[in-house]
């Protein structure tokens, strides 16, 4: 029996798979609706905003 996408309401898409790319827009679906961006944005199913972290970099 396949497994089951993991749901969109948890936290944790580390696990999530990709189900789809589109490097040249730079973006990507997983399995549970998410959408994931390549600055390390995310965007939720139910419209839940995971904004990029960005480091501070000192010299």
């Amino acid at each position: 029996m396949p497994s089951e996408a993991p749901s969109s309401t948890t936290s944790d898409t580390d696990e999530d798979k990709l189900v789809s790319f589109v490097p040249a827009q730079g973006w990507g679906r997983l399995a549970s609706g998410a959408l994931v961006f390549d600055d390390g944005g995310q965007l939720s199913p139910d419209g839940t905003v995971v904004p990029p972290v960005y480091e501070r970099v000192t010299w």
